[in-house]
């Protein structure tokens, strides 16, 4: 049986969460670590550098680590707000959120595409944990966007709440188009044309 939206949407939140606590940790260290330099350590012969592709994924777990929990906060409490709470500023959001997220991913990995020739270094062991953390996030992101797109426009909820009657509904199902399901039990007598038949709760008379 497939999982609700809300199930799925909720648990995809705290991985994505979870990617950009890893991110945000490895992130910061590499910068501290690129700006002091221990002495004797070959890395750039030793001078202290800035690492630009390393900020971009830093600044770009920050901004996940203020977004993912907000929409935890707000699926879990089903707190209500006339725009922040409604699934198209949602989605918008982690939109943005995802183009930011691919772009200092790519920058990384367009930087060190290939880390196999250090592995016997921490740091190198680090910015393999880091990139690979990165696009962890980006693909949990991208789900995380495609599930929802994809149940809000196939139950016309875009203007309604994130955690709204919508997203109860299993992963797949299409409640827009539900049929309901006639109860004979509860359908009072008919009354066809003259002469012809009759519904009532018995059948055709």
């Amino acid at each position: 049986m497939n999982p609700p939206v809300y199930k799925v949407r909720f648990y995809l939140y705290w991985f994505f969460f979870l990617w950009s606590i890893l991110l945000f940790a490895l992130s910061a260290s590499r910068i501290s670590y690129t700006e002091n330099i221990p002495p004797g350590d070959p890395l750039n012969d030793g001078i202290d550098f800035f690492d630009p592709s390393v900020v971009a994924l830093l600044v770009s777990s920050v901004l996940a680590l203020i977004f993912a929990p907000s929409m935890i906060f707000i699926l879990n409490t089903q707190w209500t707000h006339r725009y922040l709470s409604v699934v198209w500023v949602e989605v918008i959001a982690a939109f943005v959120l995802w183009i930011v997220w691919l772009g200092s991913t790519a920058s990384a990995t367009n930087v060190w595409p290939d880390l196999s020739f250090c592995i016997q270094w921490r740091a190198c062991t680090n910015l393999q944990a880091m990139i690979a953390f990165a696009w962890l996030g980006w693909l949990s992101l991208s789900v995380l966007i495609l599930v929802t797109a994809v149940s809000a426009s196939r139950a016309g909820a875009w203007k309604d709440n994130c955690h709204g009657a919508w997203a109860d509904f299993p992963l797949g199902f299409s409640p827009a188009v539900r049929m309901p399901t006639p109860d004979f039990e509860h359908v009072g007598p008919y009354q066809g044309s003259a002469g012809g038949p009759q519904m009532s709760n018995a059948g055709v008379v």
